[in-house]
């Protein structure tokens, strides 16, 4: 949404009033919500009605802080994944905003959107994590494999030094770059970087033997 747009003058009542007056007492009689609620629904109203976006930056001011937080936690303290997910949580509630029953909070609803969001993103991440092999062993054929040396690979990971493990997590598992992880655990890119190469050498190492 454009701040700009905050203090845009607007035709609020482009609509007769007592339509706004008729939906809004319908639903505060199906709704025991909070003032809170009713604050956000009259807004998604008026945003639906009018198009005036300066309704719902008062949406996505109140929202978006609480928002953030929770997505940034979910993964692992990603902010590049955090601001494409959270940006494509709030295309989603405009598209469906119309839809929307209130039959929960918005807030309430907006975290489901976020959720959603999330587990498409953890199976995209889980099949990247499946495919991680092949990063190791470019020239064996990893497809093929039983599900006992599957098993060996897990345990090869799990069995490196913490300092490496915690990297090669961050880097193959969660996606993040080196300056990333060097900012997340205070220490520079180079030593990321070959901390990074000798987990991969040793889990090579381990399936070897």
């Amino acid at each position: 949404m454009n701040e700009a747009l905050k203090h845009k003058q607007l035709n609020l009542f482009s609509f007769p009033k007592a339509t706004i007056c008729i939906n809004f007492s319908l639903n505060i009689k199906k709704s025991t919500g909070t003032l809170s609620r009713i604050q956000d629904y009259v807004n998604a109203k008026r945003f639906l009605l009018t198009r005036g976006e300066k309704y719902f930056l008062l949406i996505y001011r109140k929202h978006s802080v609480p928002l953030y937080n929770y997505v940034l936690r979910k993964t692992f303290y990603s902010h590049s994944d955090t601001e494409d997910l959270v940006q494509e949580t709030w295309m989603r509630a405009v598209e469906g905003l119309g839809k929307f029953k209130w039959k929960s909070s918005f807030k309430t609803w907006l975290f489901a959107i976020a959720e959603n969001c999330l587990r498409e993103k953890f199976r995209e991440k889980e099949k990247h994590r499946k495919n991680i092999k092949e990063k190791f062993f470019e020239e064996e054929v990893l497809l093929n494999r039983s599900d006992n040396e599957n098993i060996d690979f897990e345990n090869a990971v799990q069995n490196l030094p913490e300092g490496s493990k915690e990297i090669l997590m961050l880097y193959e598992f969660h996606g993040f770059k080196h300056k990333e992880i060097a900012e997340i655990l205070g220490i520079n890119e180079g030593t990321s970087k070959s901390q990074l190469h000798k987990a991969r050498q040793k889990i090579k190492q381990f399936l070897s033997e």
